[in-house]
């Protein structure tokens, strides 16, 4: 269920759909596989220390977990802005949220 391979990112990010909020930008493409899969690009750029950029990946990966059954089947890429450091983990959640909805 993660994106693991460049090729896979690369392939999101060429010809993949952008949805954006303050927080993130979801790059998503429609897979061959059944099954929704995440791939993270979360850079020091947008949180320069580790510990923020973990905190940020946890909230994405347990939002995507609880959404993943009823998303369709694509691949997705979540990169993360500046503002996502500074963000509690309940309104980084609540923004994933309408970004999920609003690509199913």
């Amino acid at each position: 269920m993660r994106l693991l391979k460049a090729a896979d990112f690369r392939r999101a990010f060429a010809t993949g759909k952008r949805i954006r909020c303050g927080t993130f930008t979801l790059t998503a493409k429609v897979n061959e596989f059944e099954h929704p899969r995440l791939g993270l690009a979360i850079s020091r750029k947008a949180a320069a220390r580790a510990v923020d950029r973990n905190r940020i990946k946890r909230v994405v990966r347990e939002s995507f977990r609880c959404q993943a059954a009823s998303m369709p089947a694509f691949d997705i890429v979540v990169q993360a802005t500046p503002k996502a450091r500074t963000q509690p983990n309940d309104m980084l959640s609540r923004k994933l949220d309408d970004l999920w909805l609003e690509l199913k």
